[in-house]
């Protein structure tokens, strides 16, 4: 289910930016699912929906028209089973009157009959190799089935990981959800390195509270000496992990921790606890790690920001995984921007400090005060 659901994510994140560049809905005003601002429309719930302006759509000057759109990351649907979503088109159109609604239905395939019955009832039906491509929807078929394996792939399919990193960073939406899968699957690959094994996207339980939370990555050493939870975050180019992100994730790791001493093969081991970037660490947030590092003697904690994750693929020979991470996480023209926008920040910050030191500064004397009359002249005087 989670590997079906982020990548129906990633579809949605690159749906929603092929509507917003060919203008088919308000560029800002289109929600998929997770987005808090989705709401029903009419009495219907969509993977996506937003309003449209295109005049074919429109009710009126001031009424616009609706893009909707579900998605579907598995499979290839039959006449029967987009029936729910073309009852759901003509229900829509019958309750909204003269206002005009675009349907869309994204999936992997679609049975000849099922493109049959689409057309005739006026729908869209869609694949990612229709709207993104063949190579980038070769790519997301693809990790799809990566996902549901994620710790096989990630240890031992650098050829995979590749194709994935270099092909679908085409559809990356505003909600970043491929970066941050991609970058899961990264750190599982370097991670394992030091390994016996590795998994992926575990979810662990605290029995006493009954909290849970989710590990990204696990490593287990040789011999079970020592067991590794590694948090990933995966950042825009030029992002920064904050400090509110880090006590997230020590609030995560005691819920971890209780899981390990009641795990039966793992109570044992030295349990350690990481968190990985793809971007640099917030000032304040690198304080609080470095003292929750001093204090955690029995848990130990560690962290690598953006360079210190290249610098291991680098070591480990990963020319692929470094060529990767340099052009789409470290290196990437929006990370320039970033550095661009906090040296500028820093730099109007300072300038406020600067005129007050100039203010304080005692006065100095003016050059009258150290002239000199000619010879003669003050007798004269």
């Amino acid at each position: 289910m989670r590997a079906r659901d982020l990548t129906e994510r990633v579809l949605l994140d690159g749906l929603r930016e092929w509507c917003r560049k060919i203008g088919l809905a308000s560029y800002n005003s289109i929600c998929v699912r997770g987005d808090q601002n989705l709401r029903p429309i009419g009495p219907f719930a969509f993977d996506l929906a937003g309003p449209s302006y295109l005049l074919p759509l429109q009710g009126g000057p001031s009424m616009p028209g609706f893009i909707v759109a579900d998605v579907f990351a598995e499979g290839i649907l039959t006449v029967h089973e987009i029936q729910y979503f073309v009852r759901k088109a003509r229900m829509l159109k019958a309750t909204l009157g003269k206002i005009g609604v675009l349907s869309i239905v994204l999936a992997e395939g679609f049975t000849g009959e099922a493109v049959t019955a689409g057309h005739k009832a006026g729908v869209i039906l869609a694949t990612p190799k229709d709207l993104f491509g063949r190579r980038v929807g070769a790519a997301v078929s693809s990790l799809c089935e990566v996902l549901k394996n994620a710790a096989a792939y990630a240890s031992s399919s650098p050829e995979r990981l590749n194709f994935l990193l270099d092909n679908l960073f085409d559809i990356e939406g505003r909600n970043r959800n491929i970066r941050g899968v991609l970058f899961e699957l990264v750190a599982g690959y370097l991670a394992r390195r030091d390994a016996v094994s590795i998994e992926m996207n575990i979810t662990a339980r605290d029995s006493s509270t009954g909290k849970s939370a989710e590990i990204d990555v696990q490593k287990v050493a040789y011999q079970g000496r020592f067991v590794t939870a590694i948090e990933c975050k995966g950042k825009e180019p030029g992002g920064v992990l904050s400090k509110e992100e880090v006590q997230k994730w020590l609030g995560k790791v005691a819920i971890i921790r209780a899981h390990y001493r009641a795990h039966y093969s793992l109570r044992e081991a030295e349990h350690r606890f990481e968190i990985w970037t793809s971007g640099t660490i917030a000032p304040d947030a690198l304080e609080l790690l470095q003292d929750e590092k001093a204090k955690r003697v029995k848990a130990p904690i560690d962290w690598k920001d953006g360079q210190s994750v290249l610098e291991l693929a680098k070591a480990d020979k990963e020319k692929g995984i470094a060529d990767a991470l340099h052009q789409h996480f470290i290196d990437h023209p929006l990370a320039k921007v970033a550095d661009e926008l906090a040296a500028n920040a820093a730099s109007t910050m300072a300038a406020p400090a600067l005129t007050e030191q100039v203010r304080m500064a005692p006065a100095l004397p003016s050059p009258a005060d150290h002239f000199v009359p000619p010879s003669g002249q003050e007798a004269a005087e």
